[in-house]
């Protein structure tokens, strides 16, 4: 199976590198390599041959000897979560798949440009103003930076001290090292100042899905979710119809606590995650590509108020805010323990939980967040923004040419080592005895929205949400309301602050 899902995994790669980039690749990539020094600007647009399943797409970035350079990385250190940059360095190789392919990863590219790659890891809330200080003084301290893209990422942009990555030399974007979504849906004014590449994984990790636990689909008689997601028929009524169907008060006092059965497990910002996989946004953007608050329509409503009556039903849903504050931890010692003994029929949380499950006894998968209704063309999954992982560089290095060269190149590399043991580690859990799993992944990545709404959360719009959830109201066009001025003028002041 490993063997089939890495060949399906670079031939998907292959088939989107050949359909190009319709949003205006082609002068994105003539503004990436102004030297065009070796490069084929149709080598993502050959159409493919029967026999081309393991033909590489190659990085145009020219070979150089960089005598010995040292390629620094700003990266994040949790080492105590999921959410530390296990993915940048490693000293050697350990017998883990994914370990081993980062080493191997660094030493093609190290070897290939005679360059080292350095990592510095600090703390998630000091990484900001690490960022800032070294930039704001002239300091060329960092090649890229990997950081969150809410609260890292905006606001240096704003602060005017990354780069246009359109601007960097040899920096391919269209090719399929980089997120073609987040490479569109991250534009302000039509600049890109970060992005999603293949050198992390973190930003998988954040992807929310839908683990689901096969024994009580089982025990309970209910369709094949795999199959209601190939169907089309994986729907917000759809999913609250299973929930209702299984709930149960295993102890018989009266009460749904803390050792019951549940339909559903989430959190409170949930509710608007499921919102944006149901195709709804608050904020679109205008014919220049600036954000606009455009509220919750009808249809956003409609969908609001299905999602609300579930997620407040505290008899269906076992919701992780309503137990903080109880002398344990919520994640940990109940949502983690209850999923493993088969007390959640949906859990909808982050790729980063489902390794943590690698030894339960009962057989779980994953899907894809529903849809609105059938009608939805596409299925839509989220990310959650403070902690994915993504692509910046700072306004201050002294050889812009240099880090475009590397950073192309390491993100290429990634991409045929990094990514595939990547899936290998997934496809090894109980998550995985089933080819069907490798199917609902790439759909689940394929279809991640990168909300601006979510990312800026101007006037704190998005806690609206949470708080509408947490007090069970369902009168959030008023909450909304009262908060409309404001959410428009920190969008004016976000839209001068690169207009500047």
């Amino acid at each position: 199976m490993k063997i089939k899902i890495i060949a399906l995994l670079i031939l998907s790669v292959l088939l989107f590198a050949a359909c190009g980039d319709s949003s205006g690749g082609a002068a994105e990539k003539e503004a990436a390599s102004p030297t065009a020094a070796g490069a084929d600007e149709n080598a993502a647009e050959q159409p493919l041959q029967a026999d081309d399943e393991n033909k590489r797409v190659e990085s145009a970035a020219p070979v150089k000897d960089f005598g010995g350079y040292d390629y620094r990385v700003l990266s994040r250190n949790e080492a105590a979560t999921r959410w530390y940059a296990r993915d940048i360095t490693t000293e050697s190789e350990t017998g883990d798949p994914f370990n081993d392919a980062v080493y191997r990863r660094n030493i093609t590219i190290e070897d290939k440009y005679n360059i080292r790659i350095v990592n510095r890891m600090v703390a998630s809330d000091a990484m900001l103003s690490e960022a800032r200080k070294s930039i704001s003084s002239g300091s060329d301290d960092y090649d890229i930076l990997k950081g969150g893209l809410s609260g890292f990422a905006t606001n240096l942009s704003m602060e005017g001290l990354l780069l246009d990555l359109k601007t960097v030399p040899y920096l391919d974007l269209p090719k399929p090292w980089y997120d073609q979504k987040a490479n569109e849906q991250l534009t302000v004014a039509k600049k890109l100042y970060v992005t999603i590449s293949e050198i992390s994984t973190i930003d998988k990790d954040a992807t929310w899905a839908y683990l689901f636990n096969k024994k009580l689909f089982a025990d309970f008689s209910l369709e094949n979710p795999y199959q209601l997601v190939r169907d089309g028929n994986w729907t917000i009524d759809r999913m609250l119809e299973l929930c209702k169907d299984v709930s149960r008060d295993l102890d018989g006092d009266g009460v749904m606590g803390r050792g019951d059965l549940y339909g559903y497990a989430g959190e409170t910002w949930n509710l608007y995650f499921g919102l944006m996989s149901a195709g709804h946004t608050l904020i679109q953007k205008d014919a220049n590509d600036l954000p606009v608050y455009t509220g919750l329509d009808d249809a956003g409503l409609n969908s609001f108020n299905k999602l609300m009556t579930m997620l407040g039903d505290k008899n269906l849903v076992l919701r992780a805010d309503d137990w903080y504050g109880r002398g344990f931890d919520v994640w940990i010692d109940l949502m983690d323990v209850a999923f493993n003994e088969n007390r959640i029929l949906l859990f909808d949380t982050s790729m980063a939980r489902v390794q943590l499950y690698r030894d339960m006894e009962a057989d779980f998968g994953i899907v894809p967040p529903p849809k609105r209704d059938e009608t939805q063309k596409e299925y839509i999954s989220n990310l959650t923004v403070y902690w994915t992982n993504s692509l910046a560089i700072p306004v201050t290095l002294g050889d812009i040419e240099r880090t475009g060269i590397i950073t192309d190149a390491l993100a290429a590399e990634s991409l045929y080592t990094v990514i595939p043991a990547y899936y290998d580690i997934q496809l090894k859990t109980k998550l995985a005895r089933d080819d069907e799993s490798s199917e609902m992944l790439d759909i689940l990545f394929a279809g991640r929205k990168f909300d601006l709404g979510m990312i800026y959360n101007w006037a704190g719009f998005g806690d609206k949400f949470a708080e509408a959830m947490q007090r069970n109201s369902p009168d959030i066009v008023s909450a909304l309301d009262k908060i409309q001025d404001k959410i428009v003028a920190e969008i004016n002041k976000t839209v001068e602050a690169y207009e500047n």
